[in-house]
This record gives C-alpha cells, structure tokens and sequence, in this order.
C-alpha cells in the first residue's frame, strides 16, 4: 500500500512538473540590452545612450498596458487593451498622452497624400515559450524586450 501512495505521489509530482505552462505577460518589461553596443568604450556608449529612444512596457492583469517613450526631451505615453492568444500578444491603443486614440492623426497616406485620421494600428507582439523574452513589431524589424528585474 505504501508503494502505491508512493508511486501516485511520485506521478503527480512529476505530471505537474511536465505539464504545459501557460504564457505570462503581466508584469513591467524593458527593451533587452543590444549586442552591438556591449563592447564600446564608455564616452561612445554615452553618446549613443543620449541619442537612443527609452522604452518601457508594463502590462497588467486587467488586460491593459502601458508603453512609455522617452527622448529627444519628449516623453509619450501609449495605454491600450491586449489580448493574448498562447504566445501572441495583439495591443490597442486607446490613448496616447491621455488623448483618445481615435482623434489622432497618424501621417499621410502613402497613396493619396491625405492626413489620416483615428484609431491607431495594433501592434502585435510574440512571447517567447519561456515567457520571458518579447518582440514587438510596430516599430522596424521587431524591439526586443526583457522582463524588468
């Protein structure tokens, strides 16, 4: 009987520790640190780190977000709602610098020159399988981002 107990407990234990995790973005992330950069004397990475937009991300469990831009002596402030889908992140944002989103004007349209007015695009994100690692794409090729310690 103590084997049984003891093989059951030992199962258990060992299905929990297999089984699947579920994607976990709720937290504050901050853009991961740049290889091309770690190597460069200190007065150049100075310079560079001046000239360098500053990003933060915070998502909460209440499905919205923050996403924080600094530089060039501006600072914008982008919060929306995302929804996660396994490991893709889709995000919408309702207001920058507390103006509703749908009365922005987003540039001109490529075609016709005209200014476009309203709600901006969504940006997609993917997390990575270990939750803890997040590229986001809106912004080129895709910003890399790191959970804040």
């Amino acid at each position: 009987m103590r084997k049984l107990i003891a093989f059951l407990v030992a199962s258990v234990v060992v299905m929990i520790g297999c089984a699947k995790r579920e994607p976990q973005i709720v937290g504050k992330w901050e853009p991961a640190p740049d290889p091309f950069t770690e190597d460069l004397p200190a007065e150049q990475k100075s310079k560079l780190d001046a000239m360098i937009l500053k990003m933060s991300l915070e998502f909460r469990a209440d499905k919205t977000y923050t996403l924080t831009m600094a530089g060039a002596g501006r600072t914008n402030h982008f919060d929306g709602v995302y929804v996660l889908r396994g490991h893709r992140v889709t995000m919408t944002t309702t207001s920058l610098d507390g103006i509703d989103s749908k009365h922005l004007i987003q540039g001109e349209d490529s075609t016709s020159g005209a200014r476009r007015q309203g709600p901006m695009q969504p940006w997609n994100a993917v997390l990575s399988n270990d939750s803890e690692r997040l590229t986001l794409y809106g912004f080129g090729p895709g910003t890399k981002f790191i959970r804040a310690r």
